[in-house]
């Protein structure tokens, strides 16, 4: 998400010999309730940005 300022050298790139496990992220919720709109809006988005940096598994 830094990557932008990062190339208009606005921000200086620390430890980039480091290279961390990739680590699952979830966005659970019981799928037999009303998800209010809120909540899905939310999880579009996250996922979509989300998609624009690391690959999504379902």
């Amino acid at each position: 998400m830094a990557k932008a300022h990062a190339a208009r050298g606005e921000l200086t790139p620390l430890f980039q010999e480091w290279q961390f496990d990739p680590m699952p992220l979830y966005v659970a919720f019981p799928r037999n309730q009303h998800v209010s709109r809120k909540v899905r809006v939310f999880i579009d988005w996250i996922t979509q940005l989300l998609a624009q940096h690391v690959p999504v598994t379902h």
